[in-house]
């Protein structure tokens, strides 16, 4: 409970320290007359700017996050229901190779997760681009 409490305001608490630390460390620099910038309206705009720059940078990259969530939960829907077709394909047709498109599937589960802990990494396209034959033998 107390972990998940974490990840979910991980974000919050460690922007929230941050502030902490740089007022902390401006309360510093005034204390000990180190001040070497002197605050103007311009100075303020430009934090300013920089914030509202950064802020619709974020959002932006918060959308991504949110719908790269949806991404393998409908990569493997889509597996599944290809697998599918290939048990109705079977039932109609007894020629069809099942097991090659059933391999094909494993293998394009198996490197998607391994090529996204590898950087450059592209195995699952190689799986994906086998199961043109399986579509093929389908389409007969």
């Amino acid at each position: 409970m107390q972990n998940n409490f974490f990840k979910r305001y991980r974000l919050l608490i460690e922007t929230a320290l941050m502030v902490i630390a740089v007022v902390g460390l401006k309360l510093l620099i005034e204390y000990f007359s180190l001040v070497f910038i002197e605050m103007t309206a311009l100075f303020s705009s430009v934090i300013a700017g920089g914030i509202f720059i950064l802020s619709i940078i974020l959002s932006g990259t918060l959308a991504d996050y949110k719908e790269s969530e949806k991404l393998p939960a409908e990569i493997a829907n889509s597996v599944e229901n290809i697998y599918q077709e290939g048990l109705y394909v079977r039932e109609t047709k007894k020629g069809f190779n099942l097991d090659r498109l059933r391999q094909n599937l494993d293998g394009i589960l198996k490197s998607f997760k391994k090529d996204l802990g590898t950087q450059n990494s592209r195995g699952a396209l190689i799986f994906i681009e086998n199961l043109s034959d399986s579509f093929l033998e389908m389409e007969k």
